[in-house]
């Protein structure tokens, strides 16, 4: 029986391993769920979250470079004679590389199609899911979203005892709240938004991913007013370009150019 350990073999198969494990686990973050729906949500899949999927991943991109390293000390000799006689090669191999990257980039097809797909896929997971009210109301603490959304404390701690749902401080985000309870942040903001003295102040979410012109027929306004009100805060916006395009453009989250283009209306 061979007792000696075979480094080359070792590195070899951790690699490849690792490669698999790490294709694996790219392409569960390519059907994810985006934040807003898979944290408000408690999504979960093979019995991992959303961040514990990107920790995997992480961790296994940097074990496989690692991985890599290794793998090409112990075979360097080699390395170096494929530099050596298959130089043409070599340089087909970055050539393609360096196409589909910018092809990437250029959102060119089929690489575009690609992308497209993984979008329809990410966002299926919210159909028939309630939005979070505002981005990230998960990480909100209990104190914060009672004031935001004009609830009672006091109220709303009740209401929650009364669904068998624990909080030691009222300063806890509702995800951790969620998490000491087994659900989800979605399901303790519903459990407390029936008390709300002002639930008509909550504002909905999704106009990212919208045209500046589907959101003013959403809104009943004229896309030539809503540009007006964008020009006079020195903002330059397409009807058809996304509100999420907009804001990158200037800082603003699309919530905010709602607001403006909302402006004198409600």
């Amino acid at each position: 029986m061979r007792a000696r350990l075979n480094y080359r073999s070792l590195f070899t198969f951790l690699t490849c391993f690792v490669f698999l494990l790490m294709a694996f686990s790219g392409a569960i973050l390519y059907i994810t769920p985006y934040g807003r729906i898979a944290y408000w949500t408690n999504w979960h899949l093979l019995g991992l979250d959303k961040a514990q999927w990107e920790a995997v991943h992480t961790v296994l991109s940097i074990l496989f470079l690692i991985a890599a390293c290794f793998h090409l000390y112990y075979n360097w000799r080699l390395f170096i004679h494929y530099l050596r006689n298959m130089f043409k090669e070599i340089i087909i191999s970055l050539l393609i590389i360096l196409a589909i990257i910018s092809a990437t980039v250029s959102g060119l097809p089929p690489f575009s199609s690609i992308m497209n797909l993984g979008e329809k896929i990410k966002s299926s997971w919210g159909v028939n899911k309630t939005p979070p009210p505002i981005p990230h109301t998960e990480l909100m603490s209990l104190r914060e979203c009672c004031q935001k959304f004009d609830i009672p404390l006091e109220a709303a701690l009740n209401k929650l005892h009364a669904a068998n749902i624990k909080v030691e401080n009222p300063q806890e985000t509702l995800k951790d709240i969620a998490s000491q309870n087994y659900t989800s942040p979605q399901q303790i903001f519903s459990i407390i938004q029936s008390i709300s003295q002002h639930p008509q102040s909550q504002l909905k979410y999704g106009y990212g991913r919208k045209s500046l012109k589907a959101v003013c027929e959403e809104l009943n306004i004229s896309v030539d007013l809503a540009l007006q009100r964008l020009r006079v805060k020195d903002i330059s916006a397409k009807p058809n370009q996304t509100l999420k395009e907009i804001g990158q453009s200037y800082g603003l989250r699309p919530i905010d150019i709602v607001e403006i283009i909302k402006k004198e209306v409600d």
